[in-house]
Protein backbone atom coordinates (compact mmCIF):
# COMPACT_ATOMS: atom_id res chain seq x y z
CA UNK A 1 0.00 0.00 0.00
CA UNK A 2 1.54 3.44 -1.01
CA UNK A 3 2.31 5.82 2.23
CA UNK A 4 0.06 8.82 3.18
CA UNK A 5 1.48 11.98 2.77
CA UNK A 6 1.87 14.40 6.16
CA UNK A 7 3.41 17.41 5.99
CA UNK A 8 4.45 18.81 9.23
CA UNK A 9 4.86 22.69 9.50
CA UNK A 10 7.55 23.91 11.90
CA UNK A 11 9.76 20.78 10.82
CA UNK A 12 12.96 22.39 12.21
CA UNK A 13 11.22 23.47 15.61
CA UNK A 14 11.64 21.30 19.28
CA UNK A 15 8.81 19.19 18.30
CA UNK A 16 8.73 19.49 14.43
CA UNK A 17 12.20 17.58 14.59
CA UNK A 18 10.98 14.61 16.55
CA UNK A 19 7.99 14.09 14.70
CA UNK A 20 9.65 14.42 11.74
CA UNK A 21 12.01 11.53 12.98
CA UNK A 22 8.92 9.60 14.13
CA UNK A 23 6.62 9.98 11.06
CA UNK A 24 9.53 8.73 8.69
CA UNK A 25 10.01 5.28 10.74
CA UNK A 26 6.48 4.98 10.57
CA UNK A 27 6.20 5.05 7.23
CA UNK A 28 5.17 8.09 6.31
CA UNK A 29 6.19 10.34 3.12
CA UNK A 30 7.18 13.45 5.40
CA UNK A 31 7.68 16.96 4.03
CA UNK A 32 8.60 19.40 6.79
CA UNK A 33 8.04 23.14 6.27
CA UNK A 34 10.80 25.38 7.02
CA UNK A 35 11.23 29.23 7.13
CA UNK A 36 15.13 28.89 6.35
CA UNK A 37 15.91 25.77 5.09
CA UNK A 38 15.39 23.77 1.65
CA UNK A 39 15.98 20.29 0.60
CA UNK A 40 13.98 17.55 -1.08
CA UNK A 41 11.50 17.05 1.95
CA UNK A 42 11.75 20.40 3.89
CA UNK A 43 9.24 22.76 1.85
CA UNK A 44 11.18 26.36 1.78
CA UNK A 45 7.99 28.87 3.08
CA UNK A 46 6.78 32.12 4.70
CA UNK A 47 3.39 30.79 5.92
CA UNK A 48 2.17 34.38 6.43
CA UNK A 49 2.46 33.93 2.72
CA UNK A 50 -1.17 33.28 1.62
CA UNK A 51 0.04 32.83 -1.81
CA UNK A 52 2.74 30.37 -0.74
CA UNK A 53 0.37 28.79 1.49
CA UNK A 54 -1.72 27.80 -1.43
CA UNK A 55 1.15 26.65 -4.07
CA UNK A 56 2.57 24.74 -1.35
CA UNK A 57 -0.38 22.88 -0.79
CA UNK A 58 -1.39 22.39 -4.09
CA UNK A 59 1.81 21.15 -5.28
CA UNK A 60 2.34 18.50 -2.07
CA UNK A 61 -1.59 17.13 -1.75
CA UNK A 62 -1.00 16.12 1.48
CA UNK A 63 -3.06 13.14 2.83
CA UNK A 64 -2.58 14.57 6.89
CA UNK A 65 -1.59 17.92 8.26
CA UNK A 66 -0.07 18.59 11.18
CA UNK A 67 0.64 22.47 12.05
CA UNK A 68 3.48 22.70 14.75
CA UNK A 69 4.81 25.56 13.35
CA UNK A 70 4.33 29.21 15.27
CA UNK A 71 5.61 31.53 17.88
CA UNK A 72 5.98 29.81 20.96
CA UNK A 73 7.56 32.23 23.41
CA UNK A 74 5.83 34.44 25.80
CA UNK A 75 8.18 36.35 26.14
CA UNK A 76 8.80 37.35 22.85
CA UNK A 77 4.59 37.83 22.36
CA UNK A 78 4.87 40.93 24.84
CA UNK A 79 7.49 42.47 22.56
CA UNK A 80 6.18 41.28 18.74
CA UNK A 81 2.06 40.89 19.72
CA UNK A 82 1.75 41.88 16.40
CA UNK A 83 3.77 39.30 14.82
CA UNK A 84 2.76 36.54 17.53
CA UNK A 85 -1.01 37.00 16.39
CA UNK A 86 -0.29 36.64 12.56
CA UNK A 87 2.46 34.06 12.89
CA UNK A 88 -0.01 31.76 15.18
CA UNK A 89 -3.53 32.57 14.05
CA UNK A 90 -2.97 33.65 10.29
CA UNK A 91 -1.23 31.14 9.05
CA UNK A 92 -3.27 28.54 10.46
CA UNK A 93 -6.06 30.11 8.64
CA UNK A 94 -4.19 30.17 5.32
CA UNK A 95 -3.35 26.59 5.74
CA UNK A 96 -6.76 25.60 6.20
CA UNK A 97 -8.40 27.84 3.44
CA UNK A 98 -6.07 26.09 1.35
CA UNK A 99 -6.97 22.52 2.14
CA UNK A 100 -10.48 23.02 1.83
CA UNK A 101 -9.91 24.38 -1.96
CA UNK A 102 -6.99 21.88 -3.15
CA UNK A 103 -7.30 18.69 -0.83
CA UNK A 104 -10.54 18.33 1.24
CA UNK A 105 -10.15 15.87 2.52
CA UNK A 106 -7.38 16.06 3.80
CA UNK A 107 -6.94 15.29 7.86
CA UNK A 108 -5.34 18.29 10.10
CA UNK A 109 -4.26 18.18 13.39
CA UNK A 110 -3.89 21.92 14.93
CA UNK A 111 -1.86 22.58 18.05
CA UNK A 112 -2.18 25.38 20.27
CA UNK A 113 -1.54 24.95 23.75
CA UNK A 114 -2.74 24.21 27.37
CA UNK A 115 -2.05 28.28 27.91
CA UNK A 116 -4.79 29.72 26.08
CA UNK A 117 -6.19 31.40 28.74
CA UNK A 118 -2.52 32.77 29.93
CA UNK A 119 -2.93 36.93 30.35
CA UNK A 120 -0.24 37.37 27.47
CA UNK A 121 -0.24 37.96 23.82
CA UNK A 122 0.93 34.32 23.45
CA UNK A 123 -2.06 33.19 24.96
CA UNK A 124 -4.38 35.01 23.35
CA UNK A 125 -3.05 34.48 19.39
CA UNK A 126 -3.49 30.38 20.87
CA UNK A 127 -6.89 31.21 21.78
CA UNK A 128 -7.97 32.83 18.58
CA UNK A 129 -5.78 29.53 16.50
CA UNK A 130 -7.75 27.23 18.56
CA UNK A 131 -11.10 29.36 17.26
CA UNK A 132 -10.17 29.73 13.92
CA UNK A 133 -9.62 25.81 13.62
CA UNK A 134 -13.09 25.00 15.07
CA UNK A 135 -15.06 27.19 13.04
CA UNK A 136 -13.47 26.15 9.94
CA UNK A 137 -14.37 22.63 10.74
CA UNK A 138 -17.75 23.98 11.08
CA UNK A 139 -17.48 26.50 8.72
CA UNK A 140 -16.43 24.24 5.20
CA UNK A 141 -16.84 20.52 6.98
CA UNK A 142 -13.21 19.88 6.95
CA UNK A 143 -11.23 17.03 8.76
CA UNK A 144 -9.88 19.04 11.17
CA UNK A 145 -8.95 17.97 15.24
CA UNK A 146 -7.28 20.18 17.57
CA UNK A 147 -4.57 19.32 20.62
CA UNK A 148 -3.85 21.23 23.22
CA UNK A 149 -0.31 20.11 24.06
CA UNK A 150 1.22 21.08 28.15
CA UNK A 151 4.82 21.96 28.48
CA UNK A 152 6.85 19.48 26.50
CA UNK A 153 10.35 18.18 27.68
CA UNK A 154 12.62 16.23 26.38
CA UNK A 155 15.93 15.92 24.50
CA UNK A 156 16.36 18.53 21.71
CA UNK A 157 16.69 22.84 21.51
CA UNK A 158 13.72 23.91 23.45
CA UNK A 159 12.44 27.39 24.94
CA UNK A 160 10.98 25.30 27.87
CA UNK A 161 12.01 25.75 31.87
CA UNK A 162 13.90 22.22 32.03
CA UNK A 163 15.48 22.82 28.93
CA UNK A 164 17.33 26.09 30.38
CA UNK A 165 17.34 24.37 33.85
CA UNK A 166 19.40 21.26 31.59
CA UNK A 167 22.05 23.59 29.83
CA UNK A 168 22.90 25.35 32.78
CA UNK A 169 23.51 22.34 34.14
CA UNK A 170 25.35 20.88 31.88
CA UNK A 171 27.47 24.03 31.63
CA UNK A 172 28.01 24.20 35.57
CA UNK A 173 29.18 20.43 35.26
CA UNK A 174 32.06 21.54 32.86
CA UNK A 175 33.38 24.73 35.04
CA UNK A 176 33.17 24.61 38.39
CA UNK A 177 30.28 22.52 39.49
CA UNK A 178 28.06 24.93 40.93
CA UNK A 179 24.68 25.59 38.81
CA UNK A 180 22.41 28.94 40.48
CA UNK A 181 19.62 28.62 39.14
CA UNK A 182 17.33 31.68 39.43
CA UNK A 183 13.13 30.70 39.68
CA UNK A 184 10.29 33.28 39.61
CA UNK A 185 8.25 30.91 41.61
CA UNK A 186 9.69 27.43 43.31
CA UNK A 187 5.22 26.45 43.63
CA UNK A 188 4.15 27.47 39.89
CA UNK A 189 2.77 24.20 39.00
CA UNK A 190 2.78 22.53 35.49
CA UNK A 191 1.84 19.44 33.41
CA UNK A 192 5.40 18.46 31.75
CA UNK A 193 4.82 15.76 29.10
CA UNK A 194 7.62 14.11 27.10
CA UNK A 195 7.70 15.52 23.37
CA UNK A 196 8.11 12.39 21.75
CA UNK A 197 4.97 11.14 23.56
CA UNK A 198 3.28 14.43 22.43
CA UNK A 199 4.17 13.10 18.41
CA UNK A 200 2.71 9.62 19.60
CA UNK A 201 -0.24 11.48 20.62
CA UNK A 202 -0.55 13.52 17.24
CA UNK A 203 -0.37 10.30 15.35
CA UNK A 204 -2.96 9.09 17.29
CA UNK A 205 -5.50 12.00 16.94
CA UNK A 206 -4.19 12.11 12.72
CA UNK A 207 -5.90 8.39 12.87
CA UNK A 208 -8.34 8.37 15.25
CA UNK A 209 -9.26 12.01 17.00
CA UNK A 210 -12.84 13.13 16.14
CA UNK A 211 -12.88 16.19 13.54
CA UNK A 212 -14.37 19.44 15.33
CA UNK A 213 -12.81 17.94 18.87
CA UNK A 214 -10.09 19.66 20.92
CA UNK A 215 -7.99 17.08 22.89
CA UNK A 216 -5.49 17.66 25.79
CA UNK A 217 -2.35 16.39 25.42
CA UNK A 218 -0.38 15.69 28.86
CA UNK A 219 -0.02 13.60 31.73
CA UNK A 220 -2.74 14.65 33.83
CA UNK A 221 -0.37 15.30 37.02
CA UNK A 222 1.25 18.40 38.30
CA UNK A 223 4.80 19.44 39.23
CA UNK A 224 6.05 22.11 41.02
CA UNK A 225 9.35 23.70 39.70
CA UNK A 226 10.90 22.80 43.18
CA UNK A 227 10.02 19.03 42.52
CA UNK A 228 11.49 19.53 38.61
CA UNK A 229 14.70 21.12 40.22
CA UNK A 230 14.78 18.21 43.06
CA UNK A 231 14.33 15.86 40.00
CA UNK A 232 17.71 17.15 38.39
CA UNK A 233 19.63 16.92 41.55
CA UNK A 234 19.68 13.04 41.32
CA UNK A 235 20.92 13.64 37.89
CA UNK A 236 23.83 15.24 38.25
CA UNK A 237 27.30 15.73 39.94
CA UNK A 238 26.69 19.71 40.04
CA UNK A 239 25.47 21.39 43.51
CA UNK A 240 22.60 23.50 42.31
CA UNK A 241 22.22 26.75 44.09
CA UNK A 242 18.42 28.29 43.29
CA UNK A 243 16.83 31.67 44.20
CA UNK A 244 13.02 31.80 44.78
CA UNK A 245 11.86 35.25 43.56
CA UNK A 246 8.57 34.77 45.11
CA UNK A 247 6.99 36.57 41.79
CA UNK A 248 2.87 35.52 41.06
CA UNK A 249 1.99 33.58 39.36
CA UNK A 250 0.84 35.02 36.37
CA UNK A 251 -0.83 31.98 34.34
CA UNK A 252 -3.58 29.97 35.79
CA UNK A 253 -2.75 26.49 36.61
CA UNK A 254 -4.29 23.85 34.18
CA UNK A 255 -3.88 20.21 34.25
CA UNK A 256 -4.89 18.60 31.40
CA UNK A 257 -7.40 15.86 31.47
CA UNK A 258 -5.75 12.77 28.67
CA UNK A 259 -8.90 10.82 29.49
CA UNK A 260 -10.18 11.34 25.95
CA UNK A 261 -6.89 10.43 24.62
CA UNK A 262 -6.49 7.60 26.56
CA UNK A 263 -9.52 6.00 25.10
CA UNK A 264 -8.36 6.75 21.67
CA UNK A 265 -5.40 4.15 22.69
CA UNK A 266 -2.81 6.75 23.66
CA UNK A 267 -0.67 5.93 26.20
CA UNK A 268 2.22 8.08 27.88
CA UNK A 269 5.87 5.91 27.48
CA UNK A 270 8.30 8.44 29.14
CA UNK A 271 8.78 9.43 33.29
CA UNK A 272 9.50 13.00 34.19
CA UNK A 273 12.86 11.69 35.18
CA UNK A 274 13.49 10.14 31.81
CA UNK A 275 12.43 13.03 29.85
CA UNK A 276 14.95 14.82 32.27
CA UNK A 277 17.71 12.43 31.97
CA UNK A 278 17.26 12.57 27.90
CA UNK A 279 17.62 16.12 28.16
CA UNK A 280 20.72 16.23 30.08
CA UNK A 281 22.45 14.22 27.66
CA UNK A 282 21.28 15.74 24.90
CA UNK A 283 22.99 19.35 25.57
CA UNK A 284 26.03 16.60 27.76
CA UNK A 285 26.47 15.40 24.47
CA UNK A 286 26.58 18.87 22.14
CA UNK A 287 28.70 20.15 24.90
CA UNK A 288 31.55 16.82 24.72
CA UNK A 289 31.54 17.65 20.67
CA UNK A 290 32.39 20.70 21.40
CA UNK A 291 29.46 23.00 20.80
CA UNK A 292 28.74 26.08 23.08
CA UNK A 293 25.69 25.65 24.17
CA UNK A 294 26.37 28.71 26.65
CA UNK A 295 25.72 28.85 30.73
Amino acid sequence: MESKTILITGGDGFCGQHASVYFRKQGYHVITTSRKTKNRNTYQIDLLNKWEVNEMIKLIQPDFLLHLAGQNDVKSSWSEPLLTFETNAMSTLYLLEAIKTYCPNAKAVIVTSILEESINPYGFSKKIQHEIAKKWSDYSQLNVVIAKPVNLIGPGFSKGVCAKFARKIVFAESTDGICNLRISNLNAKRDFLDVRDAVTAYERLLLKGESGKTYDVGTGKLNTLLEIVNAFMQLTPATLVYTDEHQPIKEPTYMANPLPLKLLGWKPQYSLIESLQDCLDFFRKLQKAGVDIGG
